[in-house]
Parts: C-alpha cells; structure tokens; sequence
C-alpha cells in the first residue's frame, strides 16, 4: 500500500533529504550512527532522509557536519537544481524582491503544478515492483 505524500515536506527537503541519504552511502555512514551523531532516533532518522519528514536546521547542520559538507553548499546545491524546475516555493507569499519591499506581495500559490517535484523516496522489492519506503 502506497504511503500518502506528506504535505509537510517540501520539494526541496526531499532533495536535501536525497542528497544526505547520497553521502552517507558514498562514505559508509549507517543510519545509526547518524541518528546518535545529531541525537534523534533511528526511525526519525530514517524519515528525514526518505523525505517523508521535515528536516530542522539544527538536525541538517549536525548531519552536514557529520559528513564534513557544508550546509549553506547543501542548500545552495539543492536551491540551484529545483531552478530548473517548475518548482511552488515554500512561502505563499513574496514580500521582497531583489531586496526592494513590494507593494503588493506576489501570491505563489498560482506557481507549478502543485505536484512534488522530487518523488518520495521508494524501494524495488525483489520481485521488481516498487513501493513507497514509508508509513504516514
């Protein structure tokens, strides 16, 4: 049974989430020790890094650290390539342009398809079917 998306994660924390999960596995690290490196458990580590739960600043610094990666590089990583795509942005609306206050905010939520951009994380079972890697 596919797991429903979580509205709560945005595009761009499951592309943060993708990209952590790409560096624990180039360099060996398992989820247990990542999850007692920044202090949460196992299972809320899982989540993160399957982008089905929201990733706070503090926890994605001390993975950053963890992997010796800089956050801000992470970020700014992750920002470049959801420019590509026709991506909603976090914030419903915008106050301030190239650091001039807007009269009128823009209202964002008319931007992008509404769909995610960056697909939850999924497993291939054996049998070759795929299925979502999480519980709601």
């Amino acid at each position: 049974m596919a797991a429903v998306p979580n509205s709560d994660v945005s595009d761009l924390t499951r592309l943060i989430a993708s990209m952590i999960r790409g560096l624990m596995a180039r360099h060996g690290v398992k989820q247990a020790e990542m999850a007692e490196s920044i202090g949460v458990s196992q299972s809320q580590l899982s989540k993160m890094i399957r982008g089905v739960r929201p990733i706070d600043i503090d926890q994605l610094d001390g993975m950053c650290r963890a992997l010796g990666v800089d956050l801000s590089g992470i970020i700014k990583d992750a920002e470049q390539t959801l420019s590509a795509y026709d991506a909603k942005p976090n914030a419903r609306f915008i106050f301030v342009d190239d650091n001039i206050r807007l009269a009128k905010p823009y209202d964002t939520t008319t931007w992008g398809d509404g769909g995610p951009v960056v697909p939850e994380y999924r497993t291939v079972r054996a049998d070759g079917a795929t299925e979502a890697d999480s519980q709601p």
